[in-house]
């Protein structure tokens, strides 16, 4: 609460990087960012999921909940993120083509997970990874729905969805979401 009131100019800024021109080949660009805190809940054990998604660069959903499974590793509590992103994902693509416009697929969905982006585009599984189930992100990647990438934990912004980040962490991230303003 402390922040909130110490900060009552902020809020988040809806700057695409890309406007629509009335072309009709154009294409919005959906993009989305995820992570996790494995078992971040000592009583319960469970994760917590965070996400956001993009449209042209703006941001337009982010979400920060304790995933609804217990998970038994790093990676699967990072699939279920990825997953719940993708999902909202393929939401904003299913109202884009629904009002008549385009979407560039794949759609690319960037985890700071090394092990699921190995998991994702890879079909062999074993070890101590057997357990957690990939299907879902490897078809959306074969169809050229969504792209998994991997991109830098410190670059990662979702990362203040799922954990408290120190004051430096939270200036850099947020900026994404409320550009530059009076506080930074």
């Amino acid at each position: 609460l402390k922040f909130c009131v110490s900060t009552p100019n902020r809020g988040i800024m809806l700057a695409p990087d890309k406007l629509y021109d009335g072309d009709p080949n154009f294409e919005f660009v959906i993009t989305g960012q995820s992570d996790s805190d494995f078992a971040k809940d000592k009583a319960d054990r469970k994760s917590v999921s965070g996400f956001s998604t993009w449209l042209n660069g703006a941001p337009v959903t982010q979400k920060s909940r304790k995933q609804k499974h217990v998970t038994l590793s790093v990676a699967e509590a990072e699939e279920g993120a990825a997953v719940e992103c993708a999902q909202e994902m393929l939401f904003m693509l299913n109202v884009v083509e629904s009002i008549g416009f385009k979407v560039e697929q794949p759609m690319i969905l960037k985890t700071d997970s090394k092990a699921l982006f190995d998991m994702s585009n890879n079909w062999n599984v074993g070890g101590r990874t057997r357990h957690v189930r990939h299907a879902f992100l490897r078809e959306l990647k074969e169809r050229d729905v969504i792209l998994l990438e991997w991109f830098p934990g410190v670059e990662n912004a979702s990362d203040m969805f799922t954990k408290n980040v120190t004051g430096p962490e939270l200036k850099r991230h947020i900026v994404k979401y409320v550009g530059e303003d009076e506080y930074g």
